[in-house]
Parts: C-alpha cells; sequence; structure tokens
C-alpha cells in the first residue's frame, strides 16, 4: 500500500473515530493493518476503538502489536498499561508503567497512572515514592497531592493524609474531594466534630457533596446525634422500590430478564475478583451502555423515565443537602454485578452519583422472605468497618427480586449480605451523575 494511501486512510479513519463512526473507523484501521502490519498508529488508535468499545482484551492485543511495531512509545505503553489494570492484570500494568516512565521520565502521565496502581493493588510504600516523584514534576498540580493523600490513609497514616489533602487545597482551594478526603481521615482519628466543619467547607463550594453527606452522617452519628444522622440520611423520604413492564418485543418480564443475563455473562468487560472493586466472589462490568447495548438499551429507556418522576417528586423548597445538589444536566452509568456462592458487596457509597440504584435480573431462591440473616438481600445504613464510630441499630434491609428496582441517594451506605447458593445473583447497578457546567 502506497504512503500516500495510508496516509489518507488513517486520516480518514480518525475523522470517523472522533465523529462516533466507529464501525467505519474500525473497519480502515483494520484495513490499514493489514496491509502494513507494522504501522504503530492504526495499532494503536486501534486498540483505543476496541477499549472504547468494551473489548479490552482486543484492545491489549492491539496495542501489543503498536509496542512491537513501535517499542517505548509513552503513548502506547501508558494505553496499554491502564487497560491491563482495567482488567485486573496489575502486575502486567505496573510493570509497563515502568516502562513507560524509562521511555519519559520527564513526562508525569506514567507516574500518575503507575501511582494510581499502586494505590490501587494497595502498593502503598512503593506509591509513596511515585507520588513524591509526581510532585516534583508538577509541583503546581493538586492531584497528586491528592492521591499522596490516600496512600497515607491507606498505611493508616491520618496525619500525613491530612497535611497531603491540605498540600493539594493549597494549589486547588476548590477541591471538594480534599475536603472530604480531610474528612474521612479525621473520622478514622474518631474527631467526628472536625470531621463536620470539612464537610460544610465541601458544601460551601460543592452543594450536596455525596461524600460530604455520608462522612457528615457518620460523624453525627459518632458524636451521639443519631436523629440528626438519621435525619440527614432520610431513606424514608428518599428511598423508592419500583418494578419494571415488559419491554416492546418481551412477552414477560422473565423473557426480558433471560435476554440480559445472556448479555451479561457474555460481556467483553465482565472481570472477576478485580482488586479495586467492593465486589467479593463475584464479577462486575464496565458501563453497559457502551454499544453494543442489547437489552440493556430497553432498561435504560426504563430507569430513566422512573429517574425523571423521582425528580418530579422532589420539593425544591426542602432544605436538604440531597436536594440542594439535584441535578440539571446529568448522565447515567450501568454496570452489571455478578456474584457466585457467598458473593457479597462491602459497604460502600457512589461518590460520583447523585441518584444510584440497582434492578435485579436473577435472584437465587434462598434469597428468602423469611430468613432473619437476610443472605442476599442488600443492606442500608452501616459505614465500614475502618471507621470507629460505633455501630448502631436503625439497618434496613430489602429483599430483592428479579423486576425489581430500587433508588436510593448516592451517599448512602450499602452492601450486599453474602448467600450459600449454587445460583449466581446478578444485577444491573446505575449512577445518575451530575455533570458540572464549564
Amino acid at each position: 500500500m502506497a504512503d500516500q494511501t495510508v496516509g489518507s486512510l488513517m486520516s480518514l479513519a480518525r475523522d470517523y473515530h472522533e465523529s462516533g463512526r466507529v464501525l467505519d473507523a474500525e473497519r480502515l484501521y483494520n484495513q490499514v493493518v493489514e496491509e502494513d502490519s507494522g504501522n504503530a498508529e492504526a495499532w494503536y488508535y486501534r486498540g483505543i476503538l476496541l477499549y472504547q468499545t468494551g473489548r479490552k482484551r482486543e484492545a491489549i492485543e492491539s496495542l501489543e502489536k503498536a509496542d512491537g511495531a513501535q517499542p517505548g512509545h509513552p503513548d502506547i505503553l501508558s494505553s496499554l498499561g491502564s487497560i491491563c489494570a482495567d482488567i485486573g492484570d496489575y502486575d502486567a500494568s505496573i510493570a509497563i508503567m515502568h516502562r513507560a516512565i524509562d521511555a519519559a521520565p520527564q513526562d508525569a502521565k506514567p507516574y500518575a497512572r503507575l501511582g494510581m496502581m499502586l494505590l490501587e493493588t494497595r502498593r502503598f510504600e512503593e506509591a509513596i515514592l511515585v507520588y513524591q516523584r509526581l510532585n516534583d514534576l508538577v509541583p503546581e498540580a493538586a492531584g497528586g497531592w491528592f492521591n499522596l493523600g490516600r496512600v497515607y490513609e491507606g498505611l493508616k497514616r491520618f496525619e500525613d493524609a491530612i497535611a497531603a489533602y491540605r498540600e493539594a487545597l493549597a494549589r486547588k482551594p476548590h477541591f471538594g474531594e480534599a475536603h472530604t478526603g480531610i474528612a474521612a481521615a479525621l473520622l478514622d482519628l474518631d474527631r467526628p466534630a472536625e470531621a463536620i466543619d470539612a464537610c460544610e467547607q465541601c458544601f460551601r463550594m460543592l452543594p450536596g457533596d455525596t461524600s460530604a453527606i455520608a462522612y457528615k452522617a457518620v460523624a453525627l452519628d459518632a458524636l451521639g446525634d443519631r436523629e440528626a444522622a438519621a435525619e440527614l440520611v432520610d431513606l424514608e423520604n428518599f428511598l423508592r422500590i419500583g418494578r419494571i413492564e415488559p419491554p416492546a418485543g418481551f412477552d414477560s418480564v422473565d423473557a426480558f430478564n433471560t435476554a440480559l443475563i445472556d448479555h451479561i455473562e457474555n460481556h467483553p468487560s465482565l472481570s472477576f475478583d478485580l482488586e479495586a472493586t467492593s465486589c467479593h466472589n463475584g464479577a462486575t462490568s464496565d458501563n453497559l451502555l457502551a454499544e453494543p447495548k442489547g437489552p440493556v438499551a430497553h432498561l435504560e429507556t426504563l430507569l430513566v423515565r422512573a429517574f425523571d418522576g423521582y425528580l418530579r417528586g422532589i420539593d425544591p423548597a426542602q432544605e436538604h443537602p440531597f436536594v440542594d445538589g439535584a441535578p440539571e444536566d446529568w448522565r447515567i452509568e450501568m454496570w452489571a454485578t455478578v456474584l457466585d456462592r457467598q458473593g457479597h458487596q462491602s459497604a460502600h457509597i457512589h461518590p460520583s452519583g447523585w441518584l444510584s440504584g440497582v434492578y435485579y435480573v436473577q435472584v437465587p431462591e434462598v434469597v428468602s422472605e423469611g430468613d432473619t440473616g437476610h443472605s442476599g438481600w442488600i443492606e442500608f445504613g452501616n459505614p465500614p468497618d475502618h471507621f470507629p464510630a460505633p455501630k448502631r441499630p436503625g439497618l434496613r434491609y430489602h429483599k430483592p427480586e428479579p423486576g425489581m428496582f430500587l433508588l436510593f441517594p448516592s451517599y448512602v451506605y450499602h452492601r450486599t449480605v453474602p448467600f450459600d447458593s449454587d445460583t449466581r445473583r446478578i444485577s444491573i447497578a446505575f449512577d445518575f451523575e451530575p455533570v458540572r457546567r464549564g
């Protein structure tokens, strides 16, 4: 293939890629690499496209071809390392990021990505050195200091974490996550009154911030003000339970769920027991709204309709930080959770969401109404064990059923109770996330 032809095809492929015509772009990338197997640029952008469409392992193969054609290119290595981490191959990712740093030792991006991999795999001592180097390279940036604070939290060096978060705030005063990072560290130090102050500082910049509401509720509980904590969480007012009707083309909800099960269990992004998630003895997927959506497109329509009804049902005059944070612009993210025997999710919140939810696709028979241990149920209200705040009564449980969905504020701590069954518990979680203007 003549160089001029290759260049023209690549230019057209990139145009298609950037405009969202992914099938046309992929066809042209394939045409280039079939006739010019050493074209690193085509292998690279083909890999990026495959990743964007949820085909992570194919993306890795394409990026490895790009690396073979042009060894040591920092962009190729950074992308390859990031996707390896995304599928849970952290050892490979870390090794690749070290290669990227060797290739471009003054480039901050590989340090940032390596730091995240080390943070997520709890290799905290190594991460400290990486973030210190990153902060030397870009001393004006807040992100390195913020993540260094998270590393110190992992080491239970909470005073050092607070100091790092304050360094981040010195560089970016309106960094809400740094304020909530301080609040979390203060809770771990059993200083709830100071944690509340940190949450209030966050509210002044980000009304209704999800993490700030969650931490303030934990702090109020720790101070013995159970009534104020319950009023802040307010599941009685903000939790909704609904059921879907069969979408067009499906005779029943069971038939629809069968299609969802097939789509989920064969989804290319489904990965088991990733270290950096709250899921244990199970698998999670990436965003199910990446094409091809399959039957998930029907569920998206139903849940967006439920979200619109939820928004209309909220009194905007109600004084509550959750109401203050109601989004004008939003996007939806959806992902699957597949739990095997003794599978569960540990207590967590969804910091990037405003309203979260779960739709139940398949529920084992052991998840029953009469089970006092609530095996396989969803539990609301218990924060993670690492907070020293006392755990008081007031937990709330709901038994999942196929075809049921729950909507709840993203700041509410929730977990799945482990269950004992050979039948998988399959659900689709979702977040309605604010899109901030500017």
